[in-house]
């Protein structure tokens, strides 16, 4: 049995473990829901940040199903036991994912070397940022973003417990089903109307975001937005990038250091560009929906704010660019993909805010 990860409709975002085999001309998935399809049904692609993924896809009257064998020893199960029939598809791909390899450690040589020469580096920044992000293990991006609550933490200013937290956790559960990160959920004292998220999956709401929603489907909406951020590594990403390449480095190399008292000083204040806000937003409805919580709350959350306060805006949407732009882009979203099976979450937000309005700042 060859260990993967199953994508397909109705099933968590970040997919479902399950053991495949090829058996007589088919590729069985074993757990549920269990598929059968044929071999010449599937087709082979290539994927993932460093285009060396194996993707196995197919399409039944249920919809389009993916297998990803997972890790190397995953690929190379797959490969082994394959059939005559996709063996000219696995032989390409090797020879893809051999060139690649080649390629990457050219590219990791050359960014240690152009990382001693900075100001040569200036016209590759995005693209090693990126390549460096994919290469932080989640084990550092953890210690990371801890290491920023942490200091966080040293203002008394965060709660772990109450009906607030209760709240979160009970929704966020929903919303990072099968997920990689085990995922934290804190209330700030702070009065301003802000969120946010700190790498490897701890979310924290400012008692102001709390008071200015008016039910449990808008807070889903917040929550869902700052996990796209970390699913996808924004935050990450972000912090990364306010810190300059040099300890950029030394985090690849296993030193988180470098980055700790920067990302204290930053969190909360990371701004993003329209592109990944508008993917955190159409990300984040489309979990909801996933999970069974209407995608409106999201507009409503987005609108509520922007009408709040119609000039800069709160701290939420401050530094989230043209918001009325979003808001048309989820709205649309929300009508072409209507769930019918979606239903408000059954949450007692007037004790929630109750709760938060003894929380003080400095406390």
């Amino acid at each position: 049995m060859i260990p993967a990860r199953l994508y397909g409709p109705g099933l968590p975002v970040a997919g479902q473990p399950v053991q495949v085999l090829l058996d007589g001309g088919h590729l069985r998935v074993l757990q549920a829901p269990e598929r059968r399809p044929t071999l010449t049904q599937v087709s082979v692609s290539v994927g993932g940040f460093d285009h060396d993924e194996l993707f196995l896809t197919w399409e039944d009257p249920d919809g389009r199903w993916t297998v990803h064998p997972e890790g190397a020893a995953g690929r190379e199960a797959f490969m082994k036991e394959a059939p005559e029939t996709l063996k000219a598809s696995l032989r390409q791909w090797r020879r893809h994912t051999g060139a690649q390899t080649w390629v990457l450690r050219g590219v990791a040589a050359g960014a240690a070397l152009l990382v001693l020469s900075a100001g040569l580096l200036w016209w590759k920044y995005d693209a090693a940022l990126g390549w460096v992000a994919s290469h932080v293990s989640p084990e550092t991006e953890l210690q990371l973003g801890e290491a920023a609550l942490k200091s966080l933490q040293g203002e008394g200013d965060l709660v772990d417990k109450g009906p607030a937290v209760e709240a979160m956790k009970q929704i966020g559960g929903k919303l990072t089903q099968g997920s990689v990160y085990k995922y934290r959920w804190l209330v700030s004292a702070d009065k301003q109307v802000n969120a946010f998220a700190l790498p490897g999956g701890i979310v924290v709401v400012n008692r102001g975001l709390l008071e200015a929603t008016r039910s449990a489907d808008e807070l889903a909406a917040v929550l869902a937005h700052e996990v796209q951020h970390v699913e996808q590594r924004h935050s990450l990403k972000g912090m990364l990038n306010s810190v300059g390449i040099a300890a950029v480095l030394m985090v690849v190399l296993g030193d988180a250091s470098a980055m700790i008292t920067v990302m204290a000083h930053q969190a909360g204040a990371m701004a993003f560009g329209r592109d990944l806000e508008s993917r955190a937003d159409l990300d984040g409805v489309r979990v909801m929906q996933q999970a069974g919580i209407p995608g409106q709350g999201m507009v409503q959350m987005l609108t509520r704010l922007k009408e709040a306060s119609p000039g800069e805006g709160p701290g939420w949407l401050s530094s989230h660019p043209e918001t009325q732009a979003r808001i048309e882009a989820v709205q649309a979203w929300v009508q072409v993909n209507p769930c019918g099976g979606c239903r408000a979450l059954a949450v007692d937000w007037g004790k929630v805010q109750v709760s938060v309005k003894g929380l003080v700042t400095g406390g």
